[in-house]
C-alpha cells in the first residue's frame, strides 16, 4: 500500500522548500504571523487512505507531505509546531526509508532519538509535543 501511495504522491508534483526538502501541502492556507486560516487544497484520495491508519480519535487539520533526501542535505531544524492551528497531537508517517526522528527538550538539554522503520506511524502528543 505504501508504494502505491508514494507513486500517487510523486504524480502530484513537488514544490521546493527550505533546508533541501520538497513538499506538498493539502488543507487550509495558514498565515502564522496573523494566526489566521484560509481556504486551501483539499485532501487527495491517497491522503484519505493514509489517514485510515491514524490513531483512534485523531482528526487531521492538514496533510503535509515532506520529502527528505540525504543527497540534498534535507533536514528539519528543531522547532515547535503551532498548536493553535494543528492541535495537541501530530501524526507522522514514514513511507520510504528508515530514519531517525530527534526530539530536543532545549532547556533540559535532553535529546531523544526515535528510530523509524519504513511504514512506521508516530503520534506526537503531551510533553513530546
Amino acid at each position: 500500500q505504501d508504494e502505491d501511495v508514494v507513486g500517487q504522491m510523486d504524480a502530484e508534483g513537488w514544490a521546493e522548500s527550505q533546508w533541501g526538502r520538497r513538499k506538498q501541502d493539502y488543507g487550509p492556507k495558514v498565515n502564522f504571523k496573523k494566526q489566521s486560516v484560509g481556504d486551501g487544497q483539499g485532501c487527495p484520495p491517497w491522503g484519505h487512505t493514509l489517514l485510515q491508519s491514524a490513531p483512534k480519535g485523531f482528526e487531521a487539520v492538514e496533510l503535509g507531505v515532506i520529502e527528505y533526501d540525504e543527497a540534498r542535505g534535507s533536514h528539519m531544524p528543531a522547532h515547535i509546531d503551532d498548536s493553535w492551528v494543528w492541535g495537541e497531537r501530530l501524526v507522522t508517517y514514514n513511507l520510504v526509508s528508515p530514519c531517525v526522528f530527534t526530539f530536543d527538550n532545549g532547556p533540559s538539554g535532553r535529546i531523544v532519538r526515535v528510530p523509524l522503520a519504513r511504514g512506521d506511524v508516530l503520534e506526537i502528543a503531551g510533553v513530546a509535543r
